[in-house]
């Protein structure tokens, strides 16, 4: 006779199910793993936390409570085409993984709630504390039923795709306003993973997530690969960080139609490509929906020693920018690539500073001068913005001079400067405080 607390693993099309009622320590729907670490996991906490393991399918609902520290056991989903589900983390929680291997995704219908605060973010790193190698789990991904460009089987009445980096889910549909949930002062530590060549896991993805989430306060730092990379959706972001990619800091496929402001992309000086490496579709450059949100307040500092872009437009993507900085690439602030690009004249920039080694990658082979995009507006500059490490704070900087209204959209916040942070009116006004780490 099994006894209540008893707990089992068993396997179910290839993926680990959690069954039974776990100790008291852990919730149910958890793995209890005080025997294998006594002591907690191994860190730096003054306070030993009980040690619970997340592994295969979370089926039910389930709720992280910060009294406990929370170890990924693999790939983890929540729910499936079947079974929707809603995992709940608590402000400051701490969720660890041990290999590339270890993942975090929510599939279709299901939903993340993972609410942290400024003085109690939520945190998913590797395994052990204190350590700043990239690379040391996989990431967090969201698939949702929102829209995109590149579908597995054209023939198909909803158009849906295959992730990337051998995460076993679907996402695509046509639901635009689609939720997957909150992700909220959450910081994304030392994630990525390379499966095979092209085939990576990013910090964070976000596979047709639509525009019912909510994505706000969000770092992804030391990741692998890219930070953060959309493929296809509509889902809007807001006060995000990205630093010390290994890759490209912020990336985009298949029709990308969100929005985002408050934005600060500061490239590592020991690795890294380009700040933003945007596509529509490699296959169909003209794809529709096509790639094309809008982002405000954004700044991006380079210095990657691969000589990466500050942004770089491929494959006909479109992008509106408004009120932003470039900075410090040691190639080009603004490079376009490929004809559709140029030809479906989807790129604005309005209210942005650009100074780098070149301000554009002007190519006598492209159909226009890429300089020639600030030239309309009358409101980009090529200047210093006299940044005080990642911040405007300098009276005298272009920034408090040079940016657009953009009341026009509710989205936006009214600002009335350009770039991500400034603090001029006070530290207080630096919304990266008590919670960003690495800057």
């Amino acid at each position: 006779m099994r006894s209540a607390s008893m707990k089992t693993l068993f396997m179910s099309a290839g993926l680990i199910v959690w069954q039974g009622t776990a100790a008291a320590a852990c919730p149910q729907g958890t793995l209890d793993l005080s025997s294998t670490y006594p002591q907690g996991l191994p860190g730096s906490d003054l306070v030993k936390r009980p040690a619970c393991g997340l592994a295969g399918t979370i089926q039910q609902n389930l709720t992280l409570s910060a009294s406990n520290t929370y170890l990924l056991q693999g790939a983890v989903y929540v729910g499936n085409e079947v079974q929707n589900a809603t995992l709940t983390i608590n402000a400051g929680v701490t969720i660890r993984g041990s290999n590339g291997r270890d993942f975090l995704a929510i599939r279709r219908g299901s939903k993340i709630l993972a609410e942290g605060r400024a003085d109690a973010p939520i945190v998913m790193t590797g395994f052990e504390a204190g350590k700043t190698t990239r690379g040391q789990w996989g990431g967090l991904v969201l698939n949702g039923r929102s829209t995109l460009n590149q579908c597995k089987d054209a023939t198909a009445a909803v158009c849906e795709n295959a992730p990337e980096g051998g995460v076993d889910a679907n996402y695509g549909g046509n639901v635009p306003n689609d939720n997957s949930g909150v992700l909220r002062y959450v910081r994304i530590e030392y994630p990525g993973f390379e499966v095979s060549p092209d085939n990576e896991l990013n910090g964070l993805t976000l596979n047709s997530v639509g525009s019912g989430t909510t994505i706000d306060y969000v770092q992804v730092v030391g990741s692998n690969d890219d930070g953060v990379e959309l493929f296809g959706g509509t889902v809007n972001l807001k006060h995000i960080v990205i630093s010390g990619a290994q890759d490209d800091g912020l990336d985009w496929d298949f029709g990308w139609t969100g929005k985002a402001q408050y934005v600060l992309i500061k490239q590592s000086t020991d690795d890294g490509n380009n700040g933003i490496e945007a596509d529509n579709n490699v296959n169909n450059q003209a794809a529709s929906p096509r790639s094309n949100p809008t982002i405000a307040n954004m700044t991006i500092i380079g210095g990657s020693p691969k000589k990466g872009d500050g942004i770089l437009l491929r494959r006909g993507t479109g992008v509106s920018v408004f009120n932003s900085i470039i900075t410090g690439a040691n190639s080009s602030c603004i490079n376009l690539d490929d004809a559709e690009t140029f030809t479906a004249r989807l790129v604005k920039f309005e209210g942005v500073i650009a100074k780098c080694a070149s301000s554009f990658a002007d190519l006598a082979t492209d159909p226009y001068a890429v300089s020639s995009l600030f030239n309309p507006s009358g409101s980009n500059l090529e200047a210093d913005p006299m940044l005080k490490g990642y911040a405007v704070q300098d009276e005298n900087s272009p920034a408090f001079s040079t940016f657009v209204d953009l009341s026009r959209d509710s989205f936006f916040e009214e600002s009335f400067f350009a770039g991500a942070v400034e603090t001029l009116s006070g530290s207080s006004a630096d919304w990266t405080q008590g919670w960003v780490k690495g800057l």
